[in-house]
């Protein structure tokens, strides 16, 4: 169960940074996708805001240029257009989910320092056993 907990905490970071939004769309899919070409573009955009999130989770989220920060937003928007009259809740959802991540995030940091703390330990006695001699 020790090592399912990292896991589980990191899924359960991943369900919280999108679940308020993911729950919000659900109800409201009719609306959003009156059209096919509506329904493509707003897949395309789901799939891309979960890569995301997956990569923000997973710390590999790294956008270091303004340049590519605003192509994401054009092209985001684009995709999620039939989603745009509803940033405000949205926002606040998004808002939501980030602090929900956030405390998820203390407890992965805490369980990453146990398990690192716990290999130097083992590591330690492993050392000072080859230093004692038995009797």
């Amino acid at each position: 169960m020790k090592r399912l907990k990292l896991p589980i905490l990191y899924l359960l970071s991943l369900v919280l940074s999108i679940g308020p939004i993911a729950v919000f769309v659900a109800l409201n899919i009719d609306s959003y996708v009156s059209t096919t070409q509506d329904a493509i573009k707003l897949s395309f955009g789901g799939v891309a805001v979960v890569i995301i999130v997956i990569l923000k989770v997973l710390g590999k989220l790294k956008i270091s240029s303004r340049i590519a920060v605003f192509g994401c937003v054009f092209v985001l928007s684009y995709l999620l257009n039939s989603l745009l009259c509803d940033l405000a809740i949205l926002s606040f959802l998004a808002l939501i989910g980030e602090g929900l991540d956030q405390i998820i995030g203390i407890f992965i940091k805490r369980e990453k320092e146990k398990r690192q703390n716990e290999k130097i330990a083992k590591a330690t006695v492993s050392q000072l056993e080859g230093l004692i001699p038995r009797s």
